[in-house]
């Protein structure tokens, strides 16, 4: 049943421009660089186009910030056994982002994935790791760790205030 809408799409995908050789090169340049592994911890460490002074090429494809404050947290998130899937959902999207596995679908020709940008799949690392955050905070506001309820909110507030204090003095 299947056939009548499968077979169409896939001849269209055979004939589409997406799988131009130029394209191919294309794609094969746009693996997230091992250098912008900087943007986990700073978003703008290569500069802001907001303020011209980015030095790189795709702010938004290169980014794999989400968030010191949800860095921490997810951190904290890894000893939750809940945790195990996103832990392995946030290896594979940064590995995945990365060179040599970000090639893997061009080598493989699997469609859709090899006609893809792969720095895109750094999406999935953020997603993992917000979610890795969020059972951090549950880590760390559950009933296991008495002591941290109490440091935790004051710690929270400081942070937050050095970050719009930190925020303020750069703009």
């Amino acid at each position: 049943m299947g056939a009548i809408q499968l077979l169409p799409s896939f001849e269209l995908y055979r004939l589409s421009a997406r799988e131009n050789p130029l394209q191919r090169t294309l794609i094969l340049s746009a693996a997230l660089p091992w250098s912008n592994l900087a943007t986990i911890f700073a978003s703008d460490y290569f500069g802001s186009p907001a303020t011209f002074n980015f030095r790189g090429m795709n702010y938004d494809g290169f980014q794999a910030y989400f968030g010191l404050v949800a860095f921490i947290l997810a951190c904290y998130g890894f000893f939750k056994k809940e945790a195990k899937f996103f832990m392995f959902l946030a290896i594979f999207g940064l590995l995945f982002a990365l060179p040599p596995f970000a090639y893997i679908g061009v080598w493989l020709n699997i469609p859709i994935i090899s006609s893809g940008f792969p720095s895109r799949i750094v999406f999935i690392f953020g997603f993992a790791m917000t979610v890795l955050s969020a059972f951090g905070l549950n880590y760390l506001t559950s009933d296991h760790i008495k002591i941290s309820k109490k440091l935790f909110i004051p710690l929270l507030i400081s942070a937050g205030s050095f970050f719009l204090i930190a925020a303020a003095t750069f703009q």
